[in-house]
């Protein structure tokens, strides 16, 4: 990896990320997921948009975030979505209905 602070996010995250040598971004997703859990994937595929996100920040001269704030986004987020999913499926239960999307 050629961008130090992605490096140190991965670090704190604490999954050993497969090696990229001259892999494309496709490529090495899909070595991904053939070595991750899916819910290990959910979290590594949010921590890249996380850091791509702050990254993008970067180059215009934002607020950024800290490495730790990056790694602690992922899963805040996804506990958002599941909540979020849970009540939608809970109200269309209640409801009778087919989806509140």
């Amino acid at each position: 990896m050629k961008y130090p602070f992605g490096l140190e996010v991965w670090n704190i995250f604490g999954i050993e990320l497969p090696p990229t040598g001259n892999l494309s971004f496709n490529a090495w997703f899909l070595t991904l997921i053939d070595l991750l859990e899916p819910n290990v994937l959910c979290l590594s595929l949010t921590l890249v948009w996380a850091l791509w996100f702050n990254r993008h920040r970067a180059r215009l001269e934002e607020e950024t975030q800290t490495p730790v704030q990056i790694v602690d986004l992922p899963t805040s987020y996804l506990d958002q979505f599941r909540a979020s999913r849970i009540l939608k499926i809970l109200l269309a239960y209640l409801y009778n209905v087919s989806s509140f999307d």
